[in-house]
């Protein structure tokens, strides 16, 4: 038991000189710091959206995955994309989808902005 607590501070020592030596170097803690949050985005919000983009310009099918795939290969070394645009000409050529969704929504947030003006003016005169 005496030998552990006693060979306790040369393993803290180690950790301590590991330590130090990350900050001395600033550059690589900089640079890790600044990684950090690219990281995230990149996990979290740039691969999500890519996947969802491939999906939306892929065709349905019935088999698994319900999608078509983007890339076909034609020889050894070419591949061509196939994008398909039909689910976004279904979207903006149907009124019920378009018209009706922009414009409610664009009226909707018009009132709610009007609502916490007036509600706001309100509070600041009394």
């Amino acid at each position: 038991m005496k030998n552990k607590i006693l060979s306790w501070p040369k393993y803290f020592e180690k950790f301590a000189q590991h330590v130090l030596a990350l900050f001395q170097s600033k550059i690589r803690l900089h640079a890790l710091l600044l990684a950090l949050p690219y990281t995230w985005c990149v996990c979290f919000f740039l691969i999500p959206t890519l996947i969802i983009l491939k999906i939306s310009f892929a065709k349905c099918s019935l088999s698994l995955p319900p999608f078509t795939s983007l890339l076909q290969k034609i020889d050894p070394y070419f591949y061509t994309i196939s994008l398909y645009f039909g689910n976004f000409w279904a979207i903006f050529s149907d009124s019920f989808y378009f018209w009706r969704s922009c414009f409610k929504n664009s009226r909707e947030s018009r009132r709610g902005t009007c609502l916490q003006t007036v509600k706001r003016a309100a509070f600041l005169v009394l």
